[in-house]
């Protein structure tokens, strides 16, 4: 009995371990400028940011979410997002998740992006429909 309660402890921490280092997959502190979020990416959807909406979502949002055919996780999948929720909701709930759903695991990312970032970013989501 004790055997099996050990290692269902190690088996709950091994799971949150993946899931706190999948959501950060490729995130460092240099990440929160808007330097940091510009890299090449041939998805449409780009906006008035620091950089594109398809490169901001690879670098912040892809290690959980899953969009079209890139990233994935554990995270729900946002291929429609934009049929569902519009860019100034979608900017809302990610720059702080529980203020919308207390039960969300997704981190905060309020000071992570800049908001040109925040804005491009959302704005990508809106037109996925």
């Amino acid at each position: 009995m004790r055997s099996n309660r050990f290692l269902g402890t190690l088996l709950l921490l091994g799971t949150l371990s993946l899931v706190i280092m999948g959501c950060n997959k490729g995130e460092t502190p240099s990440d929160s400028s808007s330097s940091g979020s510009k890299q090449s990416a041939s998805a449409a959807g780009g906006g008035a940011g620091g950089g594109d909406g398809a490169s901001i979502f690879s670098a912040k949002c892809a290690g959980c979410h899953k969009l079209g055919s890139k990233g994935g996780g554990n995270a729900p999948e946002l291929t429609h997002i934009g049929g569902e929720k519009d860019a100034a909701s979608l900017a809302e709930f990610v720059k702080n998740p529980k203020s919308k759903n207390p039960g969300s695991r997704m981190p905060a990312f309020e000071g992570k992006i800049s908001d040109a970032d925040m804005k491009t970013l959302t704005e990508y989501l809106a037109s996925q429909k």
